[in-house]
């Protein structure tokens, strides 16, 4: 192993300090190039910009090695004593766990020193490592209220069915797309407060300006005003990779263009759900590449508030879109479900970790529930109920581990009590209530749920409604 030189970007052996529980970068700079600082080897601002590393995070800059091999080489920490503390060996021929501009993110293992893969091919997200990748050894601050609060993007189609029967396209995909979901009390213009970015690695960046679609019978001019492309608030929009005029070519990448009204329908987008188009990259790729978002700030600041960066083999493939769910530690979207094939883009509701796109299907129960509705969200189910107070109605909620749970009909109104775990029947209220093991759902008349949103009346001939979570 060869011995490397840790020091400040400036060159000072003596404050290399990584604070503790947080995180640092390890930079080779490259001024063996020689040259010009800032055009023949970056700045730590141009190095921090171009991997979107925090201002708090710690870059320190090391030497003895005139930059890193792509394969067959690796990285070990060792403490004063000489014994690895931490080691990993990367090889693309064997492991195929990085790329030209890709990285590989790793976890700490269960025992030993030798680091194993958490995610392979991913961007890098230099100074921050998720709690997963910890394994255990970081708690997560979560905040009071995890209602997200934001823009974000919330699921990828980039990889379209075969449609050459319907438009003579052969293999060309021709309604790639993706959703984002606003969860704030404003409307958000697109253009003007975000700008989202295709991503195929580090250091290729493309801005995918939003464009309202402009109905011609030439789909060529179908390119409307980038005016009032907003997202409603609390609502969604999909945004269609629209190739026809600079992309694919009339008579020769296909014979007729999907309109607007044929692109809702082969996703069954309602009228309500503002779809907008972008051309500025000319199809999306199947594999291995991603989507940014960022808030735009003074001047030409911005931040990144949304990522996700697809491999096209685990989340999603032919015909087959990725649902993202919002992180408590970032903006890095997580998987919610993967190669989900049902209708899309119909978002009714976005928690933590709970992203609804609804499909209703109602249902008239008895025992003074007057309306019971019940969501069904891919694999999560929302039940929305109604009911006067001097119903009898017991609530458990499985927010975080999105199993199952039943609704009960077996307390009064003023001492409903919310589980936070679930685990059906045969609980106890705070108020010493208890509930016979024997009262299941389908005797009385309940139901199973994910999520749950209560809307009950002051009395049973009053018109109001009020909601409790």
């Amino acid at each position: 192993m060869k011995q490397l030189t840790v020091t400040t970007v400036d060159g000072n052996f003596e404050n290399v300090v990584i604070p503790a529980g947080e995180s640092a970068v390890f930079w080779s700079q490259r001024t063996d190039l020689g040259g010009e600082v800032g055009k023949d080897y970056a700045t730590e601002a141009q190095f921090r910009a171009a991997m979107n590393i925090a201002d708090d995070v710690k870059v320190y800059k090391v030497s003895g090695q005139n930059g890193f091999a792509e394969n067959d080489r690796g990285f070990a920490i060792k403490d004063t004593e000489g014994n690895i503390l931490s080691y990993y060996h990367y090889n693309t021929t064997t492991d195929d766990v990085t790329a030209d501009g890709l990285s590989v993110h790793l976890q700490i293992p269960e025992a030993g020193s030798t680091m194993q893969v958490w995610q392979a091919k991913k961007l890098t997200s230099a100074g921050f490592a998720c709690s997963a990748q910890l394994s255990g050894r970081r708690s997560v601050d979560a905040p009071e209220d995890l209602t997200p609060d934001g823009l974000f993007i919330t699921e990828i189609r980039p990889n379209d069915t075969n449609r050459n029967a319907d438009y003579g396209s052969a293999e060309n995909d021709l309604m790639e797309c993706l959703e984002l979901t606003n969860t704030t009390d404003q409307a958000i213009d697109l253009n003007q407060e975000y700008e989202l970015a295709y991503r195929v690695q580090e250091g290729s960046y493309k801005a995918l300006p939003i464009y309202q679609y402009a109905a011609n019978e030439d789909p060529t001019q179908c390119v409307g005003s980038q005016e009032n492309c907003t997202v409603p608030a609390h609502s969604t929009v999909v945004l269609w990779c629209y190739r026809a005029g600079d992309g694919l070519t009339q008579g020769t990448d296909y014979q007729t263009f999907p309109t607007l009204a044929e692109f809702r329908a082969a996703y069954a987008i309602p009228d309500e759900v503002p779809v907008y188009i972008f051309t500025a990259q000319n199809g999306l790729s199947n594999t291995l590449r991603g989507f940014d978002l960022y808030e735009k700030g003074e001047g030409d600041t911005k931040t990144l508030v949304s990522r996700y960066f697809w491999d096209g083999v685990s989340d999603l493939k032919d015909n087959k879109s990725v649902d993202l769910k919002v992180s408590i530690e970032g903006p890095l979207m997580e998987v919610y479900a993967a190669q989900r094939t049902d209708h899309i883009f119909i978002a009714a509701a976005l928690r933590i970790g709970i992203i609804s796109h609804a499909i209703w299907n109602v249902r008239i129960v008895h025992i003074n529930i007057y309306v019971l509705k019940k969501v069904t969200v891919h694999k999560i189910v929302v039940a929305l109920l109604a009911f006067p107070c001097k119903s009898l109605v017991f609530i458990e909620i499985c927010r975080f581990n999105l199993r199952k749970i039943q609704i009960s009909v077996v307390v009064f109104f003023n001492k409903i009590f919310v589980s936070a775990d679930g685990g059906g029947t045969g609980s106890q209220t705070e108020n010493g209530i208890r509930f016979c093991d024997d009262l299941g759902s389908n005797q009385i008349c309940g139901l199973s749920a994910h999520f749950v949103i209560i809307f009950y009346f002051v009395n049973s001939h009053s018109i109001t409604l009020h909601t409790i979570l």
